[in-house]
């Protein structure tokens, strides 16, 4: 089963794309990629208890749509596996995650992709598809993002497709949105 969070070596190449300055780890969880983000990080999660389990000492306990933060707080800012298990519209994370971040500043978010074709080949086979998961709330495809920003696919079980996939995401099974805010 695919793992929006799990750390593969492109994810690796994007969170270190956002580790220079100050970086928000946004729904951070246990910290997976924080290694990777650079050593000033602020981890944020809603959950208590997983931020407890992180080695980072700098956490925030908060809602990923209404931070506790002064706007232009953060050089960039870390979202992976976040947006698609909570029922808000992503317009409401992008003006909030915009707000704090810094001019020039970048916005990279990880979310399954709905309309990837490896869904339909899951169930062509009889396996569990990603879409077949109950606590998903929200389906992003590459048009929804498209005008945000850059959007790349991945292909976690086959990464000798990396580039194919990058130039193409419609094929990813997982999204990665690089947005460069402007203000």
């Amino acid at each position: 089963m695919l793992d929006p969070c799990k750390v593969t070596p492109f994810r690796i190449d994007f969170a270190k794309k956002a580790s220079s300055g100050l970086v928000l780890d946004c729904a951070s969880g246990t910290g997976a990629f924080q290694e990777f983000l650079g050593n000033n990080v602020i981890s944020l999660d809603l959950s208590f208890s997983q931020l407890q389990t992180t080695a980072n000492k700098n956490r925030v306990c908060g809602d990923a749509t209404s931070f506790p933060f002064k706007d232009n707080s953060f050089d960039n800012l870390w979202a992976c596996g976040l947006i698609h298990y909570v029922n808000k519209p992503f317009k409401d994370y992008y003006e909030e995650w915009r707000r704090v971040t810094k001019a020039n500043g970048k916005i990279f978010i990880v979310t399954p992709n709905k309309n990837s074709p490896f869904n339909c080949l899951h169930r062509f086979f009889n396996k569990k598809a990603y879409n077949d998961k109950k606590n998903i709330v929200n389906w992003y495809t590459v048009s929804d993002f498209k005008q945000y920003g850059h959007v790349y696919g991945e292909i976690q079980f086959l990464p000798f497709l990396k580039n194919l996939a990058a130039r193409f995401p419609i094929i990813g099974h997982m999204l990665i949105i690089e947005i460069c805010v402007q203000k």
